[in-house]
């Protein structure tokens, strides 16, 4: 990168700079076969879905978005660039594909008591553990493949057949999230995250003696962890739970928990639109349980507009947009409905008002992701 990016000594996760020029030491796709420098218009968000690559005297490994009507690269928001010294084995494999060295190919990571879609942002911030040592199947066109994963929680399944397969991971002690299909077309690869639960156990030291209760999941199930409260002894409510009396020389073992079975869920399915159709790419959307705003979950859209919320089934959920932009403004005309009770996925959808068009006219266009 020789202009633009982020400022010396900033963080790449509260870069704020709006473009950057690179000089281009290698073309893989997208750009004419002359092309010596280009510039990348950047709508990075401070500490949000990923860091901004981009910095002074760095090589920075680049997928842009589509070009504009007027032949204007973009990137931000949840980029998959980045910095070409830190990801050496994904710049070896973008060579070897344009090489036409490459065969079908899943691969991606293993965290511990994350959900797959946040594996990447909490591992990438140093925030999350990678799973070393979980098996990775891959199941389809008749055959079963496993890998094992390494000490950074990757794992890489190639040598496939072009098709759709099935993606699971399993280590002991975890519980996983179930299956995962994915979808390989001609020499490319998929990207399918993992996340393992632990099937924890829990030690500590109660300072002040007294009557107590153990529980598990003491505030009820989540779309995250879905299981009801169940007290030490069996019950499922404080009411019916005796309490455990611990003296100053109390030591307790053997004290187990059998969780309550799975409840089900669900997803949500919140489509955002201008009034002249195009989809709404900044937003934010809450999904609250019962229009009990103090239990819901806060999601934004995608490129396409859409935002999912994951949410226990059998219970109605208030859907609310609260605000849209960036930076967040609220809407000049509400948007809010119910989705009613039930065990099916939905999909709710909302126009934006044209005075919220007019308003926020200077969002930022909807990406395509190469």
């Amino acid at each position: 990168m020789i202009e633009g990016g982020l400022e010396p000594n900033q963080d790449a996760w509260g870069g704020s700079a709006s473009f950057a020029r690179l000089r281009v030491v290698e073309r893989y796709k997208g750009l004419p076969k002359d092309a010596k420098e280009v510039v990348i218009q950047l709508n990075f968000i401070p500490g949000m879905c990923s860091p901004m690559p981009y910095r002074k005297g760095e090589q920075t490994l680049v997928f842009a978005d589509d070009p504009d009507e007027d032949g204007n690269f973009g990137d931000g928001a949840c980029t998959e660039s980045r910095f070409a010294k830190d990801v050496p084995d994904d710049l070896a494999y973008v060579r070897r594909y344009f090489k036409g060295q490459t065969s079908p190919t899943i691969w991606g990571r293993v965290a511990a008591n994350e959900r797959a879609s946040l594996v990447d942002f909490v591992l990438d911030a140093h925030e999350g553990q990678p799973l070393e040592g979980a098996r990775v199947t891959v199941e389809g066109r008749g055959k079963l493949r496993s890998a094992t994963t390494d000490s950074h929680g990757r794992y890489e399944i190639s040598g496939l057949v072009p098709g759709s397969y099935v993606v699971r991971a399993a280590k002991d002690g975890y519980a996983g999230e179930g299956d995962f299909e994915v979808q390989v077309n001609g020499r490319g690869c998929a990207i399918q995250n993992l996340g393992l639960f632990a099937r924890n156990s829990v030690k500590g030291l109660v300072i002040d003696p007294g009557s107590y209760y153990l529980v598990l999941s003491p505030q009820g199930p989540t779309p995250r962890s879905p299981f009801g409260a169940r007290f030490f002894g069996g019950a499922e409510s404080r009411e019916q739970a005796k309490p455990i009396e611990i003296t100053p020389t109390s030591v307790f073992n053997g004290y187990n928990i059998n969780s309550s079975k799975a409840l089900a869920t669900r997803n949500i399915r919140v489509a955002l639109t201008w009034p002249n159709g195009r989809p709404v790419k900044w937003a934010f959307v809450v999904c609250a349980e019962d229009s009990e705003w103090s239990r819901s979950a806060g999601v934004s859209p995608d490129g396409d507009g859409v935002a999912t919320c994951h949410v226990l089934a059998g219970r109605a959920y208030s859907i609310g947009v609260r605000s849209v932009g960036y930076p967040p403004k609220p809407l000049v005309e509400a948007r809010a409905a119910v989705a009613a009770a039930g065990v099916e996925d939905v999909e709710v959808r909302f126009q934006l008002s044209q005075k919220d068009h007019e308003l926020h006219m200077n969002e930022p266009e909807p990406v395509k992701r190469r």
